[in-house]
């Protein structure tokens, strides 16, 4: 390993997650970190001479990051005779500086996972709300009553007066369907089964008379 890099722990993370500002530099930071990982560490084991090691590394300030620096700072400047304690004190830092960013790797991949969740609701609740909105503006509409393009009594009252106020019915009704179809522009009119009937409709609510075949203007 060539290094220790820094990784985060809830119960340690405060420096680990550190960026340089004008009351840390960059180095101190990072050995901020490191220190965070040896506490870490000493949480965790549970062999007595290696947790007494630990802590003891944990009282420096300048304890190398490099695997080899780091076992010779311990056999040179602590007076570490033992190689395999040295090697073991290492060992335990490198475990706890993965499980520490593997944990990191985690948390960030659930946030993600969690804001890619909350994007998604969001994005939902709006296509629902915007859909709610639609249908509620084509509900208006529906409802809203709607000027009707051609003029039946209208144009039935018209023909009858033209016709001096008498005319036979199946004439009236030809004479208004033909100016249905020109004002709608309906080649079919006349012979519409469906217009007939609505003609007939409106013919009753006309204001008119009908005598059998003879339909006449009111006296």
């Amino acid at each position: 390993m060539s290094g220790i890099r820094g990784s985060t722990d809830r119960s340690v993370s405060r420096y680990l997650l550190a960026k340089p500002t004008g009351r840390y530099r960059r180095g101190e930071v990072k050995q901020q970190g490191w220190v965070a990982q040896v506490q870490a560490a000493i949480q965790h084991v549970q062999d007595r001479s290696l947790r007494s090691l630990l802590e003891q590394i944990a009282g420096f300030d300048n304890i190398p990051r490099k695997e080899k620096k780091f076992i010779n700072f311990l056999q040179n400047s602590m007076r570490i005779r033992n190689a395999e304690l040295c090697k073991k004190a290492w060992a335990a830092i490198e475990t706890e500086a993965n499980r520490l960013k593997a944990e990191e790797e985690e948390r960030k991949k659930t946030t993600e996972v969690e804001k890619k969740i909350a994007e998604e609701k969001k994005a939902a609740e709006e296509a629902e709300a915007e859909a709610s909105e639609f249908n509620a503006e084509e509900a208006k509409k529906t409802s809203e009553p709607t000027a009707e393009p051609f003029k039946w009594k209208k144009a039935i009252k018209r023909r009858l007066k033209e016709a001096d106020g008498e005319i036979k019915l199946k004439k009236l009704r030809k004479v208004v369907l033909s100016d249905y179809a020109e004002t709608m522009a309906s080649e079919s009119a006349e012979d519409d089964e469906s217009l007939k009937t609505l003609f007939a409709e409106k013919l009753e609510s006309a204001g008119v008379v009908v005598e059998g075949s003879v339909v006449k203007m009111k006296a």
